[in-house]
């Protein structure tokens, strides 16, 4: 399983209010990617790996299923 984030996305994910590299306040996509990586952390465990979006890594032949982001996840 995998959940992808944004592409060079560098939110901290320590917290819901952790800095984007280290500089600048959480933005509005760190909420929603808080909620859905704990929901799926909940659920898969260490099975769940968090990757970033990438055109040249192929998820759909590495990864039987994919999350996104900004996907409602349940």
């Amino acid at each position: 399983m995998a959940f992808v984030l944004p592409k060079d996305y560098g939110w901290g994910m320590r917290h819901p209010e952790d800095r984007i590299w280290g500089l600048w306040p959480a933005d509005e996509k760190a909420p929603i990617i808080w909620q859905n990586m704990n929901k799926l952390i909940e659920k898969y465990g260490m099975k769940l790996d968090i990757i970033y979006d990438d055109p040249q890594f192929k998820t759909s032949e590495k990864y039987q299923e994919i999350y996104f982001w900004n996907r409602t996840v349940t």
